[in-house]
C-alpha cells in the first residue's frame, strides 16, 4: 500500500500529463504476482500486497478517465496482468468485469450509435461521452509491453470459469452480438485489422490457458480451471466471427482468421471442420470467384496438419483425398499465388505423415447414423458427440481409390506447369528469384515429398509419366524446370530414377555427339545452337541423376557415366555441353564420397516395411517418429 500511498497524492485531474505517468508507475510498481509457495499473502497494514484491497482503487481511478485511449491501454494492460499471475486465485466483480468491457469496446473505435438502444444494456450504462479530454502527445510515455487488442483479449479468456450470470461468458456474447457486423466482407473499414488481431489473440490465449491447465504441474486451482462446456461455447462464438473474416477483403485479416481457426481446431476439431470444410468445399468448386477460391486453399494449406492429424480428428482423413483432388486446379500456370497454396497444401500434408497408398475397404458401409440439422446444431454447446469408428475407418479406407488417379493428374500438372514457365537458360537476367523460379522450386520438392510418401504399386505409372515426358519434350524454356523434377525423382527414389532414366540418357548422349552435335566452337555463354537443344536437354538430365542420388547406386552404371562424362567434358567444344561435362565429374565426385540420410520418409524404413503399417497407414497420420528412435 506504500505505492499508492505515494502517488495517489500527485494525481492531478486538470493535468492528463501528469495522470498519465502517475498510472505508468503505478504500473510499474503494484505488486501483481502471488507470493511464492510456504509465504503467507499480507492482507493487511502497510506491506500489504492484497490485490483486493488497491483494485477497488484502481477502477476508481480508471473511472475519471473512461474513453481516453493512453490511459485505457496502460490499465487494462495492469488488471490482466494481474488476473493472469493470479492463476485463477482473484474474482471480479460483475461490475469491474463490465468495466473492462466497456473499456474494451473502445478500444475498436468501432463507429457505432452511442444510444443506449443499439447496445446491449450491461455495456452502454458504462459508455460516457468524453470527447473532450486531452490525449497524450505522439511517442510520450513509457512502452506498453502489449498491444491493447492482445491485453483485452487475455483478460476474457483468463478471467472466464464459469457460465455464471452477468460474468466473463455473457458479456463476451453480448459483445460478439455487438461486433459482429463489422466482421463481415462487406463492412470492411480502419477498425479491420484490430478486429482480426484480437480474434487470433482471443484464440491463441485460448488454446495457451487449455494447455496449461492441462499440465501435470498446473498450480491453477481445480475450481478455477475453464470447463470443457464452456471452452466449447466460447469456441463457437469465436469460430462465428473467424468464419466471417475467411473471406475477407484485406489479405491480413483473411490469414488472421485462418491462424484463429487453427488455434480453435487445435482445441474443439469438431465445432470447427464440421462448418468449415462445407464453406472451403463450396469456394474451392468454384470457378467464378477467384478470391473466395485463393483464401479456400489458403485455409486449407494452414488446417492440414490439424485436419489430417488422425489421432485428433479422424473424421478429417476421409477428406484428405477428395480435398487434393479438388485442389489439383489450383496448380495453375497463370496464377501464381493459387499455384503457391495448392502446392503448400501438398507439402503439409506430407510433412504431417500422409502416405498415399490405397488400402480395401472390406464389406459394405456401414450404417450411417442419421443426424438432423437440430441435433447438429446442438453439439456446439454439448459434449464432442460420439464417433462410430467402423463407419470413419471404412470411409477413410474407400476414399484412398481416388489417390492413384490423382498421382496421376497432379504429375501431369506439374509437368505442364515445368513446360510453360520461363527458363534461366533463355535469360541473362539471374531468375532464381523470380516468381516462375520460386514456383519451379517448389513445385520439384513437392513432387519429392510426394513420391517419398506414395505406394509401391504406383511405382510403375510414375516411372512411365516422367519417362514419357523426358522423351517427348526436349524445349530449353522447360530445361531448368525438368532438371529439378528429375532431381526430385532420383531423391525419392534412386534405384528406379536411375532405371527408367540413366541409360537412356546416356544413349542419346551419345547417339547425338555421333551425329556431331556439340562439336562446333563456341565460347558465348547465351547464344548455342538449334542442335544443341536435345544434346543439352538429356545432358541435364543426367546431371540431375548423379547430383542428388547416394553413391552406391551409381556403381551400377559405372561404364555408361564414365563414358558419357568423357564425351561431354573432352570431345564437345560447345561451352554450354562442356560445362555440363564439368558440372557432372564434380557432383559424382561428392556424390560417392558424401554420406545421405537413410530414412527419408516420414517414418523410419522399419515401420514403412511393416505390414500392419501399411494396411492402416491412416492411423499413423500426425505421429511423428522419435529421433532417438534408430530402428
Amino acid at each position: 500500500m506504500e505505492v499508492f500511498e505515494e502517488l495517489l497524492p500527485q494525481i492531478q485531474f486538470n493535468s492528463m500529463d501528469r495522470q498519465i505517468l502517475t498510472v505508468q508507475l503505478l504500473t510499474l510498481f503494484v505488486p501483481t504476482a502471488r507470493p511464492p509457495k510456504g509465504v503467507e499473502l499480507v492482507t493487511s497494514g502497510p506491506q500489504s500486497t492484497d490485490p483486493q484491497r488497491w483494485l477497488p482503487t484502481i477502477f476508481s481511478l480508471w473511472s475519471f478517465n473512461l474513453r481516453t485511449s493512453v490511459f485505457d491501454a496502460y490499465l487494462m494492460n495492469l488488471v490482466t496482468t494481474l488476473v493472469l499471475e493470479q492463476r485463477g486465485q482473484l474474482k471480479l466483480t460483475n461490475e469491474q468485469l463490465r468495466f473492462v468491457f466497456a473499456s474494451g469496446l473502445h478500444f475498436f473505435n468501432l463507429p457505432v450509435s452511442r444510444g443506449a438502444a443499439t447496445l446491449p444494456r450491461n455495456i452502454s450504462m458504462q459508455l460516457r461521452d468524453s470527447s473532450g479530454v486531452y490525449r497524450m502527445q505522439a511517442g510520450a510515455g513509457l512502452p506498453l509491453k502489449e498491444e491493447r487488442a492482445h491485453s483485452f483479449a487475455r483478460f476474457i479468456v483468463y478471467t472466464m470459469h464459469d457460465e455464471s450470470s452477468g460474468g466473463t461468458l455473457e458479456l463476451f456474447e453480448q459483445l460478439v452480438q455487438m461486433i459482429e457486423p463489422f466482421y463481415h466482407p462487406s463492412n470492411n473499414g480502419a477498425w479491420s485489422g484490430l478486429l482480426a488481431r484480437f480474434l487470433r489473440h482471443l484464440a491463441k490465449e485460448l488454446l495457451q490457458r487449455s494447455r496449461a491447465e492441462a499440465a501435470e504441474d498446473c498450480e491453477v486451482p481445480v475450481d478455477a480451471r475453464l470447463s470443457r462446456s464452456v471452452r466449447r461455447r466460447l469456441v463457437v462464438l469465436v469460430r462465428t466471427l473467424a468464419m466471417l473474416l475467411l473471406f475477407s477483403k484485406g489479405e491480413d485479416s483473411v490469414s488472421m482468421s485462418h491462424s484463429t481457426l487453427k488455434h480453435l481446431a487445435e482445441l474443439e476439431p469438431d465445432l470447427i471442420f464440421r462448418p468449415l470444410l462445407d464453406t472451403l468445399y463450396t469456394a474451392i468448386d468454384s470457378v467464378t470467384e477467384t478470391h473466395r477460391m485463393i483464401s479456400a486453399m489458403r485455409a486449407l494449406a494452414k488446417l492440414a496438419t490439424t485436419l489430417s492429424t488422425f489421432a485428433h480428428y479422424p473424421e478429417g482423413a476421409q477428406h484428405i483425398a477428395p480435398l487434393l483432388t479438388l485442389t489439383l486446379p489450383g496448380i495453375d500456370v497463370n496464377d501464381p499465388t493459387k499455384s503457391y497454396f495448392a502446392l503448400s497444401f501438398i507439402h503439409n500434408l506430407c510433412h504431417n505423415g500422409v502416405v498415399f497408398d490405397e488400402l480395401l475397404a472390406s464389406g459394405d458401409m456401414p450404417e450411417v447414423r442419421s443426424i438432423s440439422k437440430e441435433s447438429a446444431e446442438d453439439m456446439d454447446v454439448s459434449e464432442p458427440p460420439e464417433l462410430d469408428m467402423n463407419q470413419i475407418e471404412w470411409a477413410t479406407r474407400a476414399s484412398t481409390a481416388q489417390f492413384e488417379a490423382w498421382i496421376d493428374q497432379y504429375l501431369r500438372r506439374v509437368f505442364a506447369l515445368m513446360d510453360n514457365l520461363s527458363s534461366s537458360q533463355d535469360t541473362s537476367n539471374n531468375t532464381n528469384s523470380s516468381a516462375d523460379m520460386k514456383l519451379v522450386l517448389m513445385a520439384s520438392y513437392s513432387i519429392e515429398l510426394v513420391l517419398k510418401q506414395c505406394g509401391s504399386r504406383y511405382y510403375p505409372m510414375i516411372s512411365r509419366l516422367i519417362t514419357q515426358f523426358v522423351t517427348s519434350i526436349t524445349s530449353l524454356s522447360a530445361v531448368e524446370g525438368m532438371h529439378k523434377v528429375v532431381n526430385a525423382f532420383v531423391s525419392a527414389l534412386p534405384e528406379l530414377a536411375h532405371a527408367s532414366l540413366l541409360s537412356l540418357c546416356c544413349e542419346r548422349i551419345v547417339e547425338e555427339i555421333d551425329n556431331g552435335v556439340g562439336l562446333t566452337p563456341s565460347l558465348s555463354r547465351f547464344t548455342r545452337t538449334h542442335s544443341e537443344t536435345t544434346l543439352i536437354w538429356f545432358a541435364t538430365m543426367l546431371l540431375a541423376l548423379v547430383e542428388c542420388s547416394d553413391g552406391q547406386h551409381l556403381l551400377k552404371y559405372k561404364s555408361q557415366i564414365v563414358h558419357a562424362m568423357k564425351l561431354l567434358s573432352g570431345t564437345c567444344m560447345s561451352r554450354h555441353v562442356y560445362n555440363i561435362g564439368g558440372q557432372m565429374l564434380n557432383c559424382v565426385m561428392l556424390t560417392l564420397t558424401s554420406t545421405t540420410p537413410c530414412h527419408t520418409r516420414s517414418v523410419p524404413d522399419s515401420v514403412w516395411n511393416d505390414a500392419e503399417f501399411r494396411d492402416n497407414h491412416f492411423r499413423h497420420w500426425g505421429k511423428h517418429p522419435n529421433v532417438a528412435d534408430d530402428s
